[in-house]
């Protein structure tokens, strides 16, 4: 797999978040968490769900790890992930967040 660039950024503001509220260790833990999300999709990139109120884009896929939603593109060779969100956010704005990534993923 690989991350874009807004990914990555996602994954750090994600673990700046944590380690913020919970501390390194919980912050960690959330990252590896997440990593192992990634690995899994890489070997089944097949489990990914379709999510039509979030994207039209035919090419997304949507994972959950815990509260967040791993953004990818299955047919990507490596597997692409393009955005990592937590789930809690407004609708509207998760949808925003993955048009602007795949803008940027082109």
């Amino acid at each position: 797999y690989v991350l874009t660039d807004r990914a990555k950024q996602d994954l750090a503001e994600i673990a700046d978040h944590v380690f913020g509220s919970s501390g390194l260790a919980a912050a960690e833990h959330v990252v590896g968490e997440l990593r192992h999300g990634f690995r899994f999709l890489a070997e089944t990139p097949d489990v990914g769900h379709v999510r039509e109120d979030l994207t039209d884009d035919v090419e997304v896929r949507i994972w959950t790890v815990w509260s967040y939603l791993i953004v990818f593109v299955p047919a990507k060779k490596p597997l692409g992930i393009v955005a990592i969100l937590h789930g809690a956010r407004d609708p509207k704005s998760l949808a925003e967040h993955i048009r602007q990534a795949r803008t940027l993923d082109g």
